[in-house]
Parts: C-alpha cells; sequence; structure tokens
C-alpha cells in the first residue's frame, strides 16, 4: 500500500508539472498545414491528440478530403523484456512508441515524409503489484505518446513546401 500511495505522488506531481505539448508554447505552421489538414491513422489516440495540438498551434484541422493539406500518421507500440530474474521471469520491459507521418498537398503529392520518431521509456515489472504496473504502463505510453505528438508539431514547422 505505500508503494501504491508512493507512485500516486510521484504521478500526480508528474501531472502537475505538466507533460503535454501545451505547457510547451506554439509552433509557427507554414500555411500549407494552418490553413486546414486532415488528420488520419489507425491509432486514434494519436490522431486525437496530434488535431488537438494542432489546433492549440491555430491549425484548422478538418474532417474532408478537400482540406488544404492531408497528414497521416502510422505508429506502433512495442514492450520488449529488458531484464530477467533468476527464474527468466520479466522483471524490466524497454517500453518504445513508434511512429511515422507524412504530408502531402491538396493536389496529392507528398510534401513531406518524415523519419520514424521513437520515444522510450524503461519499467521495472512486479507480478506482486499488476494493477498498479499496468496504470504506470499506461501512464507512460500517455507521456511517450504526448513526446511524439509534440516532435511530430515541431517537425511540421520546419516544412516549407516542395518535396522533403
Amino acid at each position: 500500500a505505500t508503494r501504491r500511495l508512493a507512485w500516486l505522488a510521484v504521478a500526480g506531481a508528474m501531472l502537475a508539472q505538466g507533460c503535454g505539448f501545451q505547457l510547451r508554447g506554439r509552433v509557427e505552421l507554414p500555411p500549407l498545414v494552418a490553413h486546414g489538414v486532415r488528420v488520419h491513422g489507425a491509432d486514434s489516440e494519436l490522431v486525437a491528440a496530434l488535431k488537438k495540438a494542432l489546433a492549440f498551434n491555430g491549425v484548422e484541422v478538418v474532417a474532408a478530403t478537400g482540406a488544404a493539406s492531408s497528414l497521416g500518421v502510422e505508429s506502433r507500440y512495442e514492450r520488449v523484456v529488458r531484464t530477467l530474474d533468476a527464474r527468466g521471469v520479466a522483471t524490466g520491459y524497454r517500453l518504445v512508441y513508434r511512429a511515422r507521418f507524412t504530408l502531402w498537398d491538396a493536389a496529392g503529392e507528398r510534401v513531406h515524409a518524415g523519419e520514424e520518431l521513437a520515444a522510450r521509456r524503461d519499467f521495472d515489472y512486479d507480478a506482486v503489484e499488476v494493477l498498479e504496473k499496468e496504470d504506470e504502463e499506461a501512464f507512460l505510453a500517455r507521456q511517450m505518446r504526448a513526446e511524439i505528438v509534440q516532435r511530430i508539431v515541431h517537425r511540421l514547422g520546419g516544412v516549407r513546401g516542395g518535396a522533403s
């Protein structure tokens, strides 16, 4: 119970400090993006966070296919064993959230194909504290997603048109 309270206190402090893109300031985005962008991808949580970040930065996010541009995002979440105990049971994982984004203009021409972005966190696991560890892993995944969103928005700020 003491460990759970300590973890909750740490999580609360981290949330109070802010881990989202909103506290890091605005990014000046090029007209291609700022004047209407459609955001799509299979990871609904990443897409929603990206739409929110773009809107925060003054971008008109639209649902229609006739947008000024289209931003496609692909992502995957990995949980790789990092450490084992003497019995061969996993006691630590490396969590990796990877994303790749592509930006197209209204004519369907690829304007920017971003490199793969990745956020990593090491995660210690204890089978005795399953619920607490599930909560901690979910918190770390949200934190990594916010980091990826921030990095995508910053990369979009550097797009100036033309193929890249």
